[in-house]
């Protein structure tokens, strides 16, 4: 049996490192979740999108938020309606009794009809 020998000289390593490219974390932020006009201050409050603006809205004392609590906080006049109304929640169609979650992106309007 022959054992071969090598001196330090003689051993050559190569090491490949194979890197994956990922994309910049902006690209996987929604669009209407960048920009933050208005932060919670506590754990009194939740920070959501209501038609494209960032509302921090107060929690009174409550633990969630449903749907309809965010009504209040439209800017739509939804005293003179102007056909069906048209409510999502994080781009999925809504319920009025959906949760609220922190940074959800909330959407109200009317679907107007055409003449």
């Amino acid at each position: 049996m022959q054992v071969k020998t090598e001196t330090p000289a003689e051993i050559q390593t190569e090491t490949k490192i194979e890197v994956e490219a990922i994309e910049p974390i902006e690209a996987v932020i929604p669009e209407n979740k960048k920009e933050r006009n208005d932060t919670p201050t506590d754990e009194n409050h939740i920070l959501v999108s209501i038609n494209g603006t960032w509302k921090t809205i107060p929690l009174n004392n409550r633990k969630k938020l449903l749907f309809y609590d965010m009504l209040n906080y439209v800017d739509i006049d939804l005293e003179k309606p102007q056909g069906n109304i048209i409510i999502k929640l994080n781009g999925e169609d809504a319920t009025y009794t959906a949760t609220i979650s922190q940074g959800d992106s909330i959407e109200v309007a009317w679907d107007k009809p055409e003449i």
